[in-house]
């Protein structure tokens, strides 16, 4: 065994020594399937001793990487996509990044009705949950922390090691000139262009965890007039073709992004997963290299290991998520799973004395 593996089998050793006294929370194997307390939100004495199992977590660990999902923004607002009221579960179904890029109609669907859930996306806050991850960044906890949302709200609550893996909603790309815009130059010049749109649509719309907003099926996308590269226009260079920095379904996380953030799995000593259900591959991917699983994409094997074999073993999974993940379905069982809402169990754990 070498000194890694130690170092791993020390701290999960510490960890179900610290949690061992919920059979509840902590699981074995994937037996918490077919257990339908799962499905029920903890309350009273199993809360508090859920909010404490997960303040032993942190305490436990020194370098969490953390991964956080649409989840972790509710609180300020912002739907999800696959909770209770998730916008999956009504009719919700995104742009792809191949429609997007051959289709003009569909650029102008997309950017009229992006056009309009900026507007709300924009104004929205950082919740308890942003705050907290920030604390424990400050206070030397947080080792990475790779967001699946492109809202831009750990940056707004003082998180600085972050990885936007799918980007951000609020910086615009030109994908003829290179150039980069803030989204909120793009949207003065889309309402100066489409006077009348929002007051004619933002009433009825319905706000989307991208920043996207439902217009319901009346709309007429035909006029909408798409917004142009201001660095194109100044060179003389036409239009341009702009796109959110975003990656739309069916576009991959640059390969460099990836490459970072295994490398953060590899340094982490313990994984904390923060309102996501880990269906999207391109975050599920670190949950199997934390938890020492064969996984598509990362760095080359290195000299002292034969291909196919990672550098890890099994670290410390946490997951506080309102609802099943991705992971335990899979077989990757978590240390320590907590269905409470993101922005209570977070703060009353890490506001706690002695933790920050």
């Amino acid at each position: 065994m070498n000194s890694r593996s130690i170092i791993c089998a020390a701290i999960l050793f510490r960890h179900s020594r610290a949690l061992s006294s919920s059979h509840r929370i902590r699981l074995h194997g994937s037996q918490w399937v077919d257990d339908p307390s799962w499905r029920v939100m903890l309350e009273g004495e199993e809360r508090a001793r859920a909010v404490n199992q997960l303040r032993d977590f942190i305490r436990e660990s020194q370098r969490i990487l953390v991964i956080t999902g649409a989840g972790a923004s509710t609180a300020s607002g912002i739907p999800d996509y696959r909770g209770k009221a998730g916008s999956y579960k009504t009719g919700h179904k995104p742009i792809s990044h191949q429609d997007f890029m051959r289709h003009e109609d569909q650029r102008k669907r997309y950017w009229s009705r992006s056009f309009v859930g900026f507007e709300t996306f924009d104004g929205v806050k950082p919740n308890k949950c942003h705050e907290a991850l920030a604390a424990l960044e400050r206070a030397g906890k947080v080792e990475h922390l790779i967001t699946q949302n492109v809202d831009g709200l750990h940056h707004q609550a003082g998180s600085t090691k972050i990885t936007d893996l799918h980007g951000r909603i609020d910086r615009v790309r030109c994908l003829e000139c290179g150039g980069t815009e803030a989204r909120a130059v793009v949207q003065e010049s889309l309402r100066a262009d489409n006077s009348g749109w929002l007051a004619l649509h933002a009433s009825r719309a319905e706000q989307r965890a991208d920043g996207d907003a439902e217009l319901g099926r009346s709309a007429d996308h035909s006029s909408f007039v798409l917004p142009a590269c201001p660095h194109c226009a100044a060179a003389g260079r036409g239009d341009g073709f702009l796109k959110p920095d975003v990656v739309f379904f069916g576009d991959n996380v640059p390969k460099a992004t990836v490459e970072k953030c295994f490398a953060h799995a590899d340094e982490c000593d313990a994984l904390l997963v923060v309102g996501s259900s880990l269906e999207v591959y391109s975050a599920y991917r670190f949950v199997l290299r934390v938890a020492g699983q064969p996984h598509e994409g990362g760095t080359k094997p290195g000299p002292e290991r034969p291909p196919g074999q990672l550098p890890n073993r099994q670290k410390p999974l946490c997951v506080l998520n309102l609802g099943t993940t991705r992971a335990e379905r899979s077989g990757v069982s978590p240390l320590l799973k907590i269905h409470l809402p993101c922005d209570e169990a977070l703060w009353e754990a890490s506001t706690a004395e002695g933790l920050l």
